[in-house]
């Protein structure tokens, strides 16, 4: 298990946004048990941010496997907590996407 906040931090720092508003899930995932889903309210494609985390060597466990659009950032510090919980409402829309 990585720290979603640290994989957040890691994203800023290699974008050189160190203001940019995302959110780093961690959602099941067959193969390796669970993956990292960056959520992210505009569109931005995942080699954008591959690209640069790697150029910063960042480690590749850090590196979401795929990125999801949503209308609004949840700004809420529960909102860490929830996207742990299975059952959360906000996060499900996304689980079998």
């Amino acid at each position: 298990m990585i720290s979603l906040t640290a994989v957040e931090e890691t994203i800023r720092t290699a974008l050189e946004k160190l203001e940019l508003e995302c959110v780093v899930i961690d959602l099941p995932d067959e193969k390796k048990g669970e993956k990292v889903v960056l959520m992210f309210a505009e569109e931005i494609q995942l080699e954008d941010i591959k690209k640069p985390m790697l150029e910063e060597k960042a480690n590749p466990l850090m590196i979401p496997s795929e990125v999801k659009v949503i209308d609004e950032i949840p700004k809420l510090v529960v909102v860490r907590l929830i996207s742990n919980q299975r059952n959360s409402n906000y996060f499900n829309q996304y689980r079998n996407t």
